[in-house]
């Protein structure tokens, strides 16, 4: 981050940011928690772009022009870090519709101003114009400063048929049994193939047994088909995908998010299949009812939230699904790590709504044996900031189920 002139470069801010892909944002005496992601130079360019057209204070420091094509923008795009953000809700699993946010840091403050881009949906934008950090300023020790897509390229990436006339991009390392694979939550239109891999887990896990991730449907080389994509597809797809690695049954499944979900989902539909589970702030099977109970009708989620979506997944259809599935979860171990705090999304309604949660929550571990919830002081994106926590209780069920 810059000041205004240009000098007091301060890159430790971006440097965090990218490394823990999570922040608290305090603007007054509002205090926000976020999800970040930094852009490439092509998601980066056009909103840069757009910010010089609407900021004429920060187009000195900039090294494009206001008039220039967006190919000038991405050749200095590495200079001006640009990040996806989305507000941590702990209660809801698809982020709403917003606008890009834009920050610059001017030497005594932050300035924020909003940029009105229709290219960006379902996400924020925040730029940190100016901003540096050399490789060296993040620790390599640091699990989160590995990025996935180095971590995959490091095993062979196969394209496995599931059946149905769809594949699904996967990655194993590792060897033994039983098999522990990662499901990724809700991939979100402008979110990077990133989002579907776990470099944190994979380096803890693969030395103990084997560790495999996937790629759900629209999301990287996987096939690509219409939408509302049914969670029922999404579990036959899983089912489809440990039949084509190979896998000795039953393995072990970790769902973060949604991901979660369509584990216990796949635990409850092919219960002989499944050693144990670890659900990381799972999407909760009965979310579509405490918001219809409790929240006025504008908050609810929307069926036309699968179009926020890359997956294309029917989210609103997931529920019912899910509520189904859980009377057949087999008395296999099951972990649900969960959130410390939780947002609530109307003040009215907020004690009745913090309790609804949490009680869904211990309603679906419970249907677990032995079960186990544990509580970390950790945002929705819990993996990059407690991943050793997460790791021991993944390879505690492995040694068991071994």
């Amino acid at each position: 981050m810059v000041a205004l002139a240009g000098r007091g470069v301060a890159p430790g801010g971006v440097c965090n940011l990218r490394a823990a892909r999570t922040a608290t944002i305090r603007r007054g005496r509002r205090v926000e928690r976020i999800e970040a992601e930094q852009l490439d130079a092509v998601g980066a360019a056009p909103i840069l772009k757009q910010y010089l057209r609407e900021n004429a204070l920060v187009r000195p420091q900039v090294a494009a022009g206001v008039d220039d094509p967006v190919s000038a923008f991405e050749a200095t795009a590495d200079r001006y870090p640009v990040f996806l953000i989305r507000p941590v809700l702990a209660y809801h699993r698809v982020a709403r519709r917003t606008e890009p946010v834009v920050c610059l840091h001017m030497g005594t403050g932050l300035v924020w101003g909003t940029v009105r881009m229709a290219a960006v949906t379902g996400v924020l934008a925040l730029v940190l114009v100016g901003a540096g950090c050399a490789a060296s300023e993040v620790p390599r020790e640091s699990p989160a400063a590995v990025t996935p897509s180095s971590t995959a390229a490091e095993a062979e990436v196969k394209l496995v048929d599931v059946g149905n006339g769809r594949s699904v991009s996967a990655t194993c390392w590792g060897s033994g049994s039983p098999a522990v694979i990662f499901l990724h939550g809700l991939i979100m239109q402008g979110d990077s193939d990133g989002w579907a891999h776990s470099p944190e887990l994979q380096q803890r896990i693969a030395p103990e047994t084997t560790y495999c991730e996937y790629e759900r449907v629209n999301v990287g080389a996987s096939s690509k088909v219409d939408g509302p994509f049914a969670v029922t597809d999404t579990v036959a797809d899983l089912k489809g995908l440990i039949q084509g690695l190979g896998l000795a049954s039953p393995v072990v499944l970790v769902g973060g998010s949604f991901g979660g979900l369509v584990a216990y989902t796949y635990a409850g539909t092919h219960p002989a299949d499944v050693a144990g589970a670890v659900l990381l702030d799972p999407t909760l099977q009965s979310e579509d009812e405490i918001e219809k109970s409790l929240l006025p009708e504008s908050m609810w989620l929307p069926y036309e939230a699968w179009e926020d979506t890359r997956e294309q997944i029917d989210v609103l259809g997931a529920y019912p699904v899910a509520r189904e599935a859980l009377a057949g979860i087999p008395s296999v171990p099951g972990t649900i790590f969960v959130t410390e705090s939780l947002e609530a999304p109307d003040p009215a309604s907020a004690e009745a709504f913090r309790a609804g949660i949490r009680q869904m929550q211990a309603d679906l571990i419970a249907h677990f044996d032995p079960s186990a919830t544990i509580t970390v002081d950790a945002p929705h994106a819990m993996l990059p900031i407690v991943p050793d926590e997460i790791a021991a209780a993944v390879i505690g069920m492995v040694d068991a189920a071994g």
